[in-house]
């Protein structure tokens, strides 16, 4: 309930990874609620990587 009307939404887990969308007992939630699965942290930690050596050449 919200003032004097009903407010549907869609129900979003909270523990859901912002990368890969996966549910585990291994996600880690990170600064600014970031929350990501071994899967989602291993592919942000390879962009941020190879963006690096982008930047380094």
């Amino acid at each position: 309930m919200e003032d004097d009307h009903i407010e549907i939404k869609k129900y979003k887990e909270s523990n859901e990874c912002l990368i890969t969308g996966e549910i585990t007992p291994q996600n880690r939630r990170y600064a600014n609620n970031l929350v990501l699965s071994p899967l989602g942290a291993k592919i942000l930690f390879n962009e941020i990587k190879d963006k690096q050596k982008t930047f380094e050449s």
